[in-house]
């Protein structure tokens, strides 16, 4: 059986793998523990986002909404790639998520029931 600790890594180390393979994330790092800070090209653009290790939600700074006048119309583009951005990769990293919780489930019954389980990796 696995502990708590064994699948949060594994949660966590699948969606990093994730974010590099389908989104091609780069320059990640875990500075502030309990969150990994990485950038995303999308539609020509650049975006920094934050993978949190707690809830496996993606944000990117740049979602954040413009209110008032003032934004060019760059600035309101970028912001509405960043919310298309972080809504696409939630979206998919849910199903994978929800993908392995159902593997691990089943490692869990075949190990208890005395079968050899598959490999979760």
């Amino acid at each position: 059986m696995m502990t708590k600790t064994e699948q949060r890594r594994l949660y966590v180390k699948t969606a990093l793998n994730f974010l590099v393979e389908r989104f091609n994330a780069y320059s990640i790092s875990n500075d502030d523990g309990a969150r990994f800070d990485f950038f995303v090209d999308f539609e020509g653009e650049t975006f920094q986002g934050q993978l949190d290790r707690r809830s496996l939600q993606i944000s990117f700074y740049d979602s954040i909404g413009l209110h008032g006048d003032g934004f060019s119309a760059e600035e309101i583009k970028h912001q509405a790639l960043s919310v298309e951005l972080e809504d696409t990769i939630n979206e998919e990293l849910e199903e994978v998520m929800d993908e392995l919780e159902e593997k691990i489930f089943k490692y869990e019954v075949d190990e208890a029931m005395g079968f050899r389980p598959d490999p979760l990796v």
